[in-house]
């Protein structure tokens, strides 16, 4: 389910060093405790938009609330990652293994369970490109429902890319993580991102679950 060397791409940058993209990347410092970090799918995709908030972190695993949309409204899992090293040439951590913290309540509803590899990062680490496989995702449809209709089934894995953004960044810094990763990847979507961004906050804010964390996000990053 590892995605290849070749779908990865080789860095070509001609812009100075710390203002360019890097694939020798730390996932360590990117899930950081307190992080709050902004998941934008790209393409066709599942999970347009979702939040994470790191409670802590260690140097081998991570624990985060994970904001996802789901039926139209915004859920929330406890999730663990555990750091792992995916086709890197170097032993520094570039993924981890996501699953749920606590046994899941309602096993009709699905977990989750997931790969997730970063792949590229900006050079301020504000922000970074993720390829992602899904095994297990959750879904508050009944499982009756699902058997019914085939089209909300989620069998086997799905493949998915998605950009990372750090919380509190001003939109000028948005835009140059933009630069960075779409100089070093053609994907479709990427100049979008500063949009959906805008779009992804909007619906958090309307939502009763996600508002009251993206209040705390933003007095977190202003107090800084």
């Amino acid at each position: 389910a590892n995605f290849t060397a070749e779908q990865r791409g080789r860095v070509k940058c001609s812009k100075s060093e710390e203002n360019e993209a890097k694939e020798q990347v730390d996932i360590t410092r990117f899930y950081t405790e307190n992080s709050w970090i902004w998941i934008l799918g790209i393409g066709t995709t599942s999970y347009p938009c979702m939040l994470d908030f790191v409670q802590s972190a260690t140097k081998t695993s991570a624990l985060f609330d994970r904001y996802y949309q789901e039926q139209q409204r915004l859920q929330k899992k406890w999730l663990v990652g555990e750091f792992t090293n995916k086709d890197s040439q170097d032993s520094t951590y570039n993924a981890m293994e996501v699953s749920a913290k606590q046994p899941n309540e309602r096993p009709s509803s699905g977990s989750w369970n997931s790969t997730e590899v970063m792949v590229l990062e900006s050079g301020d680490e504000n922000c970074a490109l993720f390829y992602v496989t899904y095994y297990e995702r959750p879904s508050s449809v009944p499982k009756k429902q699902m058997k019914k209709n085939t089209g909300l089934m989620r069998q086997g894995p799905v493949r998915e890319i998605n950009f990372r953004v750090k919380n509190g960044i001003n939109e000028a810094e948005v835009e140059t993580c933009v630069q960075e990763l779409e100089a070093q990847r053609k994907l479709g979507g990427v100049a979008e991102i500063p949009k959906l961004l805008d779009n992804c906050k909007k619906t958090c804010q309307e939502d009763r679950l996600c508002s009251p964390a993206l209040k705390n996000a933003d007095d977190s990053a202003s107090s800084k």
